[in-house]
């Protein structure tokens, strides 16, 4: 069995790499690509679901830096 580390943008750990077979890091544009759209239909039940405001995508990714968690700008679809 292999364990791989998934890592944030700016959230590596140089000694998680040293410890595991495999590590990546996930790059923002992906993390954009993943996100819930803004309304989501439960096929069920038919209720339509809102993403919340504070999660709507923006046109810049913030991404907390790994030391003090103080939000960075990434490039959108890196």
């Amino acid at each position: 069995m292999n364990i791989v580390a998934a890592f944030l943008p700016r959230r590596e750990s140089p000694d998680l790499r040293k410890l595991l077979p495999g590590s990546f890091t996930i790059g923002p544009g992906r993390i954009k690509a993943a996100q819930f759209p803004d309304a989501v239909q439960d096929p069920a039940t038919g209720q339509t679901h809102q993403r919340p405001d504070k999660w709507r995508a923006s046109s810049k990714v913030t991404i907390p830096h790994s030391r003090d968690h103080s939000p960075q700008e990434a490039q959108p679809g890196m």
